[in-house]
């Protein structure tokens, strides 16, 4: 992802980092490489765990003493948190999207933060760069091709009741916030 998308990248983590407060207790499923984490969460004292179906990202994370576990997200339970986080990751479950939003709005107690890419490099017009963003995006399990555009992502979350859906054209991602009632949320 880091590659696909550039600055955009980093500034959409510290746009997510900004929504969570201090100290607050945070589940990033479909973690990754813990960058989240890493470079912002970890300053603001959070109490993370970074869930991921790939035992390589997990391991890499624990030897840099970051909590994460090996998780199936398809049928492991979400452990509870004031934030659960899913960074560029929703489209792999966009078949079960209903089913995979309860379960991970079930498991927030303040808030749950979707990111999604909604511009993508897989749709290109050029096969070099729609086959290198296959390769790049798949995560070895689950659906990969399918992706969300401005339309359909903004259209799932208003049906889940979005409490703020932040998307400025020609960026590459929009975030899909639904808070609960939580003396947290900001």
């Amino acid at each position: 992802m880091k590659i696909l998308c550039g600055k955009e990248y980093w500034k959409t983590y510290a746009d997510i980092a900004q929504l969570i407060p201090d100290k607050a207790s945070v589940v990033d499923v479909c973690c990754g490489t813990c960058c989240l984490y890493t470079n912002f969460l970890q300053k603001k004292s959070c109490r993370y765990i970074g869930l991921d179906v790939n035992s390589n990202f997990v391991k890499v994370a624990r030897n840099h003493g970051i909590k994460a576990k090996v998780f199936d997200l398809n049928s492991d339970t979400v452990p509870p948190a004031d934030y659960v986080v899913m960074s560029s990751s929703f489209y792999h479950f966009h078949k079960r999207e209903d089913e995979i939003f309860n379960k991970l709005l079930s498991a927030s107690r303040c808030a749950l933060i979707i990111n999604e890419p909604i511009r993508n490099v897989s749709s290109s017009t050029f096969f070099i760069f729609k086959w290198l963003a296959a390769i790049l995006s798949n995560p070895g399990v689950g659906e990969y091709r399918y992706r969300y555009n401005p339309h359909s992502f903004q259209s799932f979350a208003e049906k889940h009741n979005v409490s703020q859906f932040v998307y400025k054209a020609g960026r590459r991602f929009a975030i899909g916030i639904f808070k609960k009632n939580c003396k947290h949320v900001k």
